[in-house]
């Protein structure tokens, strides 16, 4: 890792993290259930469609995450230069 910026990223990922709040637990709850509720209504077709989907939504989210903690350490830098 050449980039600090990942190298820091990198170690906030082997981290424990503080736990999340009690806001965040709450929908990640609803989430779960309507998830549950919706695959029962999937036939065997839709819920591979529906996997190939989730795999790249959670990509496209991991890399929106990486962005958004890229800049926040940029502007950190900035800010205590």
């Amino acid at each position: 890792m050449d980039d600090y910026i990942d190298t820091l990223l990198f170690a906030l990922r082997q981290r424990e993290c503080t736990p999340l709040t009690a806001e965040y637990r709450c929908r990640e709850r609803q989430e779960s259930q309507a998830l549950s509720e919706l695959e029962e209504t999937f036939s065997p077709e839709q819920k591979d469609l529906f996997l190939f989907y989730e795999a790249a939504r959670n990509a496209t989210s991991d890399a929106y995450v990486d962005w958004v903690a890229r800049k926040a350490f940029l502007l950190a830098r900035e800010i205590y230069r």
